[in-house]
């Protein structure tokens, strides 16, 4: 069993969906950076209402259609009886998004994946740090 993101492919209206939302989000958040007088909220929401209407309407779109699918898994998962007989079988398609959701593929667990998961974390945020006290430090 594999996570909804890789297992059912993505459909073209979907594909542009997230293109659109990904630019007009962008877009609008270099714009409200660099340009002073978008931080005001209210100045802001006046000027870009359309945009920011129109992309929170397909990204809920788009997540609504992610929480379809997740729930579609877990009636499948649900109905799958483990076999004994298969032992520490392994399925394929294990990545960092079943990790993260305890949506492992494994017949039988012998490891402890959320410790790897933490330890990662951790790890990188470590370096996070490090990285940014070299830039203030540079600057």
């Amino acid at each position: 069993i594999r996570t909804v993101i890789s297992r059912n492919p993505i459909s073209d209206e979907t594909k542009t969906d997230i293109k659109y939302v990904l630019d007009t989000i962008g877009r609008i958040f270099i714009l409200r950076v660099f340009k002073v007088w978008l931080h005001v909220d209210w100045l802001f929401n006046l000027v870009y209402w359309k945009e920011l209407k129109e992309a929170h309407k397909i990204m809920y779109k788009c997540l609504n259609t992610v929480n379809q699918g997740w729930k579609e898994e877990e009636a499948i998962r649900k109905e799958i009886i483990p076999d004994p007989n298969l032992g520490n079988a392994r399925l394929s398609g294990r990545n960092l998004v079943d990790v993260m959701f305890d949506n492992l593929p494994l017949i039988v667990e012998d490891h402890d994946w959320r410790d790897e998961v933490t330890t990662m974390i951790a790890g990188a945020s470590d370096t996070v740090v490090s990285c940014l006290n070299l830039l203030i430090f540079t600057l």
